[in-house]
């Protein structure tokens, strides 16, 4: 999809209803979601506390924090979203793509609030990619975070 298609993103972020997929890759908020992450010592201990508090919080806290995971999964070379910091398989540091398809999951039935929706199309269109450049094993991560998108983001795309 070419970066000047243009979605429906009915939120204030980008400050028009015209936004593009640039203008929100490059929103200052997203990308200070991302430098924070990118900034902190140890991201293997951001991931395991947010997997942790995300079993606990209410649906509007794991909503926003999200929009957070769901940023740096946007945002982050392919390689680096889907790698545990550990660089193992291990649960209690799961790699941004697995913390996000988690707490989509959690989320149930919650209402997607309009910075999720517009990260989650971002997340939607980097799912396009990974299909042309992610093979094999290195790809389970990514589709299971494709079966945990809200269906609604991918109708809202007609992807």
């Amino acid at each position: 999809m070419p970066p000047e298609k243009r979605w429906r993103p009915a939120v204030a972020p980008p400050s028009n209803g015209e936004a593009t997929v640039d203008d929100w890759k490059t929103h200052p908020r997203l990308r200070k979601h991302l430098q924070r992450f990118l900034d902190s010592p140890d991201p293997g201990r951001v991931l395991s506390r947010y997997s942790a508090q995300a079993q606990n919080l209410s649906p509007e806290k794991l909503l926003r924090i999200a929009v957070h995971v769901g940023a740096w999964v946007a945002l982050l070379p392919l390689e680096q979203a889907a790698a545990s910091p550990s660089g193992e398989e291990d649960v209690s540091q799961p790699s941004p793509v697995q913390l996000l398809a988690r707490i989509l999951r959690l989320r149930g039935r919650a209402k997607i609030s309009d910075w999720l929706q517009g990260v989650l199309h971002l997340v939607a269109l980097r799912l396009q990619d990974v299909r042309r450049e992610v093979q094999g094993q290195a790809a389970r991560p990514w589709m299971d975070l494709r079966r945990s998108m809200p269906k609604a983001i991918w109708r809202e795309l007609r992807i």
